[in-house]
């Protein structure tokens, strides 16, 4: 077990289509993994698009399991200068 309390989390990143590929989703994950841990977080969460296959299938290959499934809202404000 790991004396960390904290979760770390990963949310909303991507590839752009020109870039795929290269395995920087993969490498990218890796990262954030070994930031992690340094860091001493108990787990790591990932928030994705459900319609994004491409990560969901990369997020498996490193086990990661679905936690909730719900929307997402995204949310704006102008600000003033």
């Amino acid at each position: 077990s790991r004396a960390g309390s904290a979760c770390a989390e990963i949310g909303y990143v991507g590839v752009t289509p020109q870039q795929r590929g290269r395995r920087l989703g993969h490498a990218m994950v890796q990262h954030a993994i070994g930031v992690a841990a340094r860091c001493d977080a108990s787990s790591l969460l990932v928030v994705v698009d459900a319609r994004n296959s491409i990560a969901r299938r990369l997020y498996a290959r490193f086990s990661f399991r679905m936690l909730l499934e719900r929307s997402a809202f995204w949310y704006r404000i102008a600000i003033e200068t």
